[in-house]
């Protein structure tokens, strides 16, 4: 075997000093850290969902022969009897954030070694029935497992820009003159003003959320949030200086709401709202700009809009990632009998 794994089960023990530096020195340490596996966004994620779901510890840390090393917070979901008591390991994170790619001190050269061995091991001491993993970009992925899935993942490649003018050089005649336009149209209606909120304006920022969060419904009224989710992420992450929330308004009145994260030198786009009263003065792409040039400003060199082929996002980039999701199944009696018993529920939905 060329991994050796240690597993982490207990919150007490996963939350000490001790292993949170370890912890964050990995993240700082590794070429594919990403923030959605930053301690104080598993942190916002686990305190949201352990008092809706049962769910245990399953960190992973892994060394391999050569070195490298490895790290991987997932957790086990005892289901209840609605989703046949399955049992599921997913990534911490699962499925509110968009990468859960393992982070590696060096990119092995076989990473499907690393799952296939992983998965033994889970085998050989935890009891569970699959194991779902979503968000892993190519260099990461298990190639022998069931693939289920893959969505692109548009980026802005911000190196050598040093303001938003140098980045809209780069686009299309047409492209800047819409965006000049629509500013010259918003301006003439009201006064715009941008706020940034930091750390020390935690209970401002949450007194943000109800009506962005009913506006964001009235939008995507299917999108599942937990409740409290976006206060523990607003918390958290603006006291660990990795989250950035802002609001435009038009003459005081809020216009639009923008959620995003920041790590190392990656920008992600998490979460636009737009107030529809304010629609026809494009409020989402003056805020847009506002947070790319936040970006420069911040010297980073990648602004990440994250999953999704929304045509909106072609506009802005014609760079890409793909993320892929996997799974592994065990094959048992009781799994068969439990994957009968999902597919008999929804027969009778589809009724």
């Amino acid at each position: 075997m060329n991994w050796q794994f240690h597993i982490i089960q207990s919150w007490d023990d996963i939350w000490s000093d001790k292993h949170l530096a370890q912890w964050q020195n990995h993240l700082n340490q590794s070429p594919n850290a990403h923030v959605f596996f930053h301690p104080a966004l598993v942190r916002a994620w686990v305190e949201t969902y352990l008092p809706l779901r049962n769910l245990t510890p399953l960190f992973v840390w892994a060394q391999h022969d050569s070195g490298c090393t490895a790290f991987l917070p997932l957790v086990l979901w005892k289901k209840n009897w609605r989703n046949a008591w399955m049992k599921s390991i997913v990534p911490a994170g699962y499925s509110d954030f968009d990468y859960h790619d393992p982070v590696f001190s060096t990119i092995p050269d076989s990473p499907n070694n690393f799952w296939n061995e992983l998965m033994n091991e889970l085998r050989s001491s935890i009891s569970w029935d699959e194991i779902q993993i979503d968000g892993l970009h190519d260099s990461c992925q298990p190639v022998s497992w069931h693939m289920t899935g893959e969505e692109p993942c548009p980026y802005i490649s911000l190196t050598g820009f040093q303001s938003i003018d140098d980045y809209l050089a780069t686009r299309s005649k047409k492209m800047r003159y819409n965006l000049k336009r629509q500013r010259k149209k918003a301006e003439e209606t009201a006064e715009l003003s941008f706020h940034d909120y930091s750390a020390q304006d935690i209970p401002e920022a949450l007194a943000e959320l109800p009506l962005m969060l009913s506006l964001h419904a009235q939008r995507w009224p299917n999108a599942y949030k937990a409740p409290q989710f976006h206060n523990n992420l607003i918390s958290e992450g603006l006291k660990n200086h990795i989250l950035h929330f802002s609001k435009l308004s038009f003459n005081d009145q809020p216009a639009s709401w923008r959620i995003g994260f920041y790590f190392k030198d990656r920008y992600y786009s998490y979460m636009p709202t737009i107030n529809p009263q304010f629609f026809q003065f494009g409020p989402g792409k003056i805020h847009l700009l506002h947070c790319i040039q936040f970006a420069i400003d911040h010297r980073l060199t990648v602004y990440d809009q994250l999953r999704g082929s929304e045509l909106y996002k072609s506009e802005w980039t014609q760079e890409a990632d793909t993320i892929h999701s996997a799974e592994f199944q065990k094959s048992s009696p009781s799994l068969t009998i439990k994957f009968a018993l999902l597919n008999f529920k929804k027969r009778l939905q589809h009724s």
